[in-house]
């Protein structure tokens, strides 16, 4: 990721915060390309203006697809590093950020975290019988139309990783709808949590704590009453 630098005054930077006016900023991340990592993305960045308040764009946190418990994650490791106001504080406050995406990284691992908040929604693009690849979602979908519910192109569907990697594909999600009991892949949400970690250099490439995290946890209800 390439960090622009501070001098003793705030950097002016033009176009991807704001085509209109110059913005002063004391710091900014821009994440790398996934095609080419040595280059830098101007539309997935995040940084604190020189005024206050942090700018935030293209990160898991942004995104709508991400589930609530990785979003909230990802903003609180933020909002710690919101608080460096030079290059050099960022780093320190990294070592604090950490300290926050290991204990949530312990929550997934320990199976305690309501499905709910692990629920991901994505828009169905077409009708179920067109999909030629069985995405999550239209599993999802498929799931829904078994228990009568009808569902059409352009509505969202929620659903929670059960079991990323069976070879039954019905038993790869469980649609938010039932209101069960489900078993979350904990490798699989510890997995996506370290993406967001390491969009905000919180952790590295070399970081393995995905590793930890086991295939099976405690059955929990996917909306407790």
């Amino acid at each position: 990721m390439r960090t622009l630098p501070i001098s003793s005054a705030p950097h002016a930077v033009r176009a991807s915060l704001s085509p209109s006016r110059m913005v002063a900023v004391c710091w900014l991340v821009f994440l790398p390309s996934k095609v080419k990592s040595t280059r830098p993305v101007a539309a997935r960045f995040y940084g604190v203006f020189a005024g206050g308040g942090m700018k935030i764009r293209g990160l898991a946190c942004r995104r709508r697809d991400t589930p609530q418990f990785i979003k909230e994650a990802q903003e609180e490791m933020l909002d710690v590093l919101s608080k460096a106001q030079n290059i050099e504080e960022l780093r320190h406050r990294r070592q604090d950020a950490r300290r926050i995406y290991e204990a949530r990284l312990a929550e997934i691992e320990s199976g305690q975290v309501a499905p709910s908040l692990l629920t991901i929604e994505q828009v169905l693009s077409r009708e179920i019988e067109e999909y030629d690849v069985e995405t999550r979602a239209a599993l999802a979908a498929r799931e829904l139309i078994g228990d009568g519910v009808k569902v059409h192109p352009g509505e969202k569907v929620g659903y929670v990783i059960t079991n990323a990697k069976a070879k039954n594909n019905a038993e790869r999600v469980r649609t938010s709808n039932r209101n069960g009991l489900v078993q979350y892949d904990r490798r699989e949400y510890a997995a996506r949590l370290k993406v967001a970690a390491k969009e905000v250099s919180v952790i590295g490439d070399d970081d393995s704590s995905e590793e930890r995290g086991a295939a099976g946890a405690e059955r929990l209800p996917l909306f407790p009453d």
